[in-house]
């Protein structure tokens, strides 16, 4: 019911499929670390709320990581890129559900900044936008979850001791213009290896 207000339309209705099976497959454990980040996000002084979003931010990033090598890893691509445009129309839907996701793991944050005039409510947009297109132009271009999930890593370390580009209370504008163009050369990845992508993952199938 709560996705409901999503499937309107073939990309819609997509996004919604994909936040169902991404979110029904988390375990008790995630939904309580989840809540826990989610409590601190709103409660915690800011240093440690942003702390508690790299946190949230990086319970998904096995969704951001593989939901593109999903036909490659059970071997089904020969049924889901069949219709026409499917590869596109995949893409799309994918990457809207993995930014849904990425937001919802900070949306606590962005409700308290939004209503306390914080002044990160244009970083956690953008930094939650770039993690999941990432994770997706990531798996289109290797084929493998693994750089990226190490990338994430990585950045997360950073990001808890307050720097790096997940650390959202403290991002110079050289940081975000950074940020910025990670997310549209990530985007511009997607949609440009998604075929490839598609192609592979057929011919792996048979």
């Amino acid at each position: 019911r709560v996705l409901r207000p999503l499937e309107h339309g073939a990309v819609g209705t997509l996004v919604a499929a994909e936040l169902r099976l991404a979110l029904r497959r988390r375990s008790l454990l995630w939904w309580a670390v989840m809540l826990i980040a989610g409590i601190v996000q709103l409660a915690a002084p800011l240093p440690n709320a942003a702390i508690a979003a790299v946190v949230a931010w990086m319970l998904g990033i096995d969704v951001h990581a593989r939901v593109l090598l999903r036909e490659s890893e059970t071997s089904t691509a020969g049924l889901v890129f069949t219709a026409p445009d499917a590869a596109r129309r995949l893409s799309l839907a994918r990457l809207g559900a993995t930014v849904l996701l990425s937001l919802f793991a900070t949306a606590p944050l962005l409700l308290r900044s939004m209503s306390t005039s914080a002044g990160i409510t244009g970083s956690l947009l953008l930094v939650g936008a770039t993690i999941a297109a990432l994770g997706l132009a990531g798996s289109a271009l290797f084929r493998s979850p693994r750089p990226y999930e190490l990338v994430m890593v990585l950045l997360a370390y950073i990001g808890v001791q307050g720097k790096g580009p997940l650390a959202v209370g403290a991002l110079s504008p050289s940081v975000v213009a950074a940020i910025g163009i990670t997310l549209a050369v990530s985007l511009l990845l997607v949609f440009a290896t998604m075929p490839r992508l598609a192609v592979a993952s057929q011919r792996a199938a048979f």
